[in-house]
């Protein structure tokens, strides 16, 4: 879920990977399975998946991210304890 406000301060537009630009509406938080946030998060009504900056995931929430063959893992950055392993089976790496 994405809780969103209205702001001056976001991008007005998004570039994908194909070169197309895509509008953004508005800002939001949203909260992932715990102890995980994301704030700042753009909301581009015309993106179908939901994608996530690994930047500034890992730095907000000062973890690493390891990604492998058969998923993604979020790790605590100061004891590298697994916080969270997610096996992906498609294209993409999912959370």
């Amino acid at each position: 879920m994405v809780t969103a406000t209205p702001s001056s301060s976001f991008p007005s537009s998004i570039i994908v990977g194909n070169g197309a630009t895509l509008p953004v509406i508005g800002t939001g938080y949203s909260v992932l399975p715990r102890p995980f946030r994301l704030d700042n998060v753009l909301l581009a009504p015309d993106i179908i998946r939901n994608l996530l900056s690994v930047r500034k995931f890992t730095t907000d929430n000062s973890v690493s991210v390891e990604f492998d063959p058969l998923g993604v893992s979020v790790k605590y950055l100061r004891t590298q304890n697994t916080l969270l392993r997610c096996n992906s089976t498609g294209p993409l790496y999912t959370l």
